[in-house]
């Protein structure tokens, strides 16, 4: 099959279960990543682009927060609206889900630089862009990079991402969702709390319209959910009380 099919909007925007939408998720990652072709087109591809950013993030979340309920329906969307998914439980107003990935512009250097040389440091920061004609060269060095350095980089993305949330209209119904990398960076116990203090330092002293704030595990394993309301009005990280770390999820 052509890897212009291996997605669609259709498919992407189909209502879904949480048990239902994880098990395509990772039937459409395995496709991703079957071939040479695949792999180049979700590389490249703006639906797979949103796939990795967005639908997959949901679905972790999903089958964390509501596990195998059949009644729920999680609907991926796909416009400029201010939500990313629409939650529909029975006997609930309908909730939403606002996406945010803690990366940067390496992130996506790097994979240009992986498709190009098959191999690429994931914690170096880049130490040569430059243009040559239409052509850019890019250079991560094999060098060891402390994990406290490591850390302390992701954590100012976390912080960034929040921050691009704060000061606009959202809404009591929304969920952020913010994806954070707990392959290499958040790995440890004391990754773990600091990222908790970053977190609920910045839902107290920023204007975020949420209702929840959840920070997601890229891998699925970790899950922090942090009520907004409850964080202002006691003073004290209800999302540490909270915090969950568990296998990865099955389909």
């Amino acid at each position: 099959m052509a890897g212009a099919a291996i997605l669609t909007r259709a498919q992407m925007t189909r209502p879904r279960t949480p048990a239902g939408l994880f098990g395509w998720v990772e039937a459409k990652s395995r496709r991703l990543g079957s071939t040479r072709t695949a792999k180049a087109y979700a590389r490249s591809n703006v639906l797979a682009k949103k796939f990795y950013e967005e639908i997959r993030p949901m679905a972790l979340y999903a089958l964390r927060r509501y596990g195998s309920r059949s009644d729920v329906r999680i609907t991926p969307n796909l416009t400029n609206d201010n939500f990313d998914a629409v939650v529909a439980v029975p006997g609930e107003a309908p909730a939403y889900l606002e996406i945010t990935y803690a990366k940067d512009y390496d992130d996506a250097l790097r994979l240009e630089v992986l498709a190009k040389e098959g191999s690429v440091n994931a914690l170096t920061p880049r130490k040569i862009v430059r243009e040559k004609g239409a052509k850019r060269q890019v250079s991560f060095p094999n060098e060891a990079v402390e994990h406290a350095d490591v850390v302390q980089n992701h954590l100012s993305l976390v912080e960034a991402r929040l921050e691009g949330k704060a000061n606009k209209s959202y809404g009591r119904r929304h969920c952020l969702i913010v994806v954070v990398d707990d392959y290499i960076s958040i790995r440890t116990s004391q990754d773990t709390k600091a990222l908790e203090r970053v977190v609920t330092k910045k839902i107290r002293s920023q204007s975020l319209d949420f209702r929840e704030i959840v920070a997601v595990g890229a891998s699925g394993a970790l899950f922090l959910p942090y009520s907004v309301d409850a964080l202002r009005s006691n003073g004290r990280s209800q999302g540490t009380r909270r915090k969950r770390r568990a296998p990865e999820p099955r389909g």
